[in-house]
């Protein structure tokens, strides 16, 4: 079983509309529907969407958290926008003129307690958004939750700035193996220097530093590894050679580095994601734990808690090992594997495991392992993104971006996404959505 875990991303990706006054709200803290003297809708997008055109599902889950206590009596619909890629609203018509699913979820809502979360089954109208013609993956749905009624019967939940809404959508896939195509991977290093071409055995060696001197370089006998280490800002870098590689360029930032593969090899590696969950936080400490993964979700923040969520196949098997690392981190990885079986990874993303979930069909069981923490930007350097394929000006003025999911680039960065002297931003915000069928990354401006 896969899993996709959806959030808006950003300010004007949620809100609502009163029909009284043509009022249109969002970015206020809370989102209302319902009647409150007069209709209210609401509206809920959530991007980057990896579930290929027709995949039936096995259940569409809204949840959202209250953010008052209400004891009303209160009926809603609950629709999806019927378009093949939904886009935010950005006045109270372009809200009111959106098109409806034909499927819908009437939701007698219960009460309210303060600071509580509520979930709703809306399979049928996201079937009916994945089963369009003009459905891809990658794309956003767009969850509308209206009202018929009179009198005050309303709700009030917490909107993208504070606790925002989730979608969970749960399908069946033949395979849970992880294989995306080779992406071409630059390398970059602290400022000015360069290590020029590498031979196995080394037969030269080239090092040419610019002011200010960076490090130090050892040259290892037959070139098993190298290191690169400075003194100001203190740090080390470690690159493990592989055998085959014949050729290495380091031009990186202080701290950051990236590393590349030469383009004769990139045909013969595989492109591998890996989750581990640390072992070290335990007492005593327990090694760490790499488990296969199907799928996973995350959103990168600075300053704000960034959230990972990884979908774990055959889950009993790993149940013991999971619950004995409650106090581990959850850990994503990207890289290469060679035709040798050696690899070459680079972590992602990193969270606290706060809690672990067990779905369990006829057929199979799954485990959704989530968490948070929050971490700030440091050390920013410039990555250029490949393999733009969207691009949006949102309500708000930012901008976003969807690309090839890049190992290097991290919040504060600048991303270049184009060949236009205006074509970067500064890094706010990341969303990973990764699966069987798709690798999605998606940059919104800071």
């Amino acid at each position: 079983m896969s899993q996709v875990v959806l959030n808006p991303a950003v300010a004007g990706d949620d809100g609502y509309i009163n029909r009284a006054d043509s009022g249109y709200f969002y970015n206020t803290g809370v989102i209302q529907f319902g009647v409150n003297t007069y209709e209210r809708m609401a509206f809920i997008r959530f991007p980057s969407v990896a579930i290929n055109q027709g995949q039936q599902i096995d259940t569409a889950v809204l949840k959202l958290q209250s953010n008052g206590v209400y004891a009303t009596t209160c009926v809603v619909r609950i629709y999806c926008n019927k378009v093949g890629d939904a886009t935010a609203p950005s006045s109270y018509s372009d809200a009111n003129g959106k098109a409806k699913t034909t499927a819908y979820k009437e939701w007698t809502v219960p009460n309210f307690a303060l600071d509580t979360d509520y979930e709703v089954d809306i399979t049928d109208p996201v079937q009916e958004i994945l089963d369009q013609a003009e459905w891809a993956s990658g794309n956003a749905i767009m969850i509308l939750i209206d009202t018929e009624e009179t009198g005050t019967h309303y709700r009030v939940f917490k909107d993208v700035s504070t606790v925002p809404a989730t979608l969970t959508i749960n399908y069946t896939v033949e395979s849970e193996t992880i294989e995306v195509p080779s992406a071409d991977l630059m390398l970059y290093a602290p400022s000015g220097i360069q290590i020029l071409p590498i031979f196995t055995p080394v037969a030269a060696l080239t090092l040419t530093p610019y002011s200010p001197t960076a490090g130090l370089l050892s040259q290892i006998a037959n070139a098993p590894e190298l290191s690169l280490s400075s003194v100001v800002p203190s740090y080390l870098v470690h690159l493990p050679k592989h055998p085959d590689v014949a050729e290495l360029t380091l031009a990186a930032q202080l701290p950051s580095y990236v590393w590349s593969i030469p383009a004769r090899l990139r045909p013969a590696a595989q492109v591998i994601y890996t989750c581990t969950l640390t072992g070290d936080g335990e007492s005593p400490a327990v090694p760490d734990l790499t488990l296969p993964m199907s799928s996973f979700q995350g959103r990168m923040r600075d300053g704000d808690p960034s959230y990972i969520s990884a979908v774990i196949p055959n889950c009993m098997v790993y149940a013991d090992d999971i619950l004995a690392r409650q106090n581990g981190d959850i850990v994503i990885k990207k890289g290469y594997r060679f035709q040798d079986g050696t690899t070459q990874l680079e972590e992602i993303a990193r969270v606290d495991f706060e809690s672990v979930r067990i779905d369990q069909g006829s057929k199979s069981a799954s485990a959704t392992i989530s968490g948070h923490k929050t971490i700030s930007s440091t050390s920013v350097k410039t990555v250029t993104v490949e393999g733009v394929s969207y691009y949006c000006l949102q309500a708000d003025g930012k901008r976003r971006v969807r690309a090839l999911l890049d190992l290097f680039l991290r919040i504060g960065d600048t991303c270049v996404y184009g060949t236009g002297t205006s074509d970067y931003l500064t890094v706010g915000y990341i969303t990973y959505t990764v699966s069987v069928n798709q690798t999605i990354m998606e940059v919104t401006e800071a």
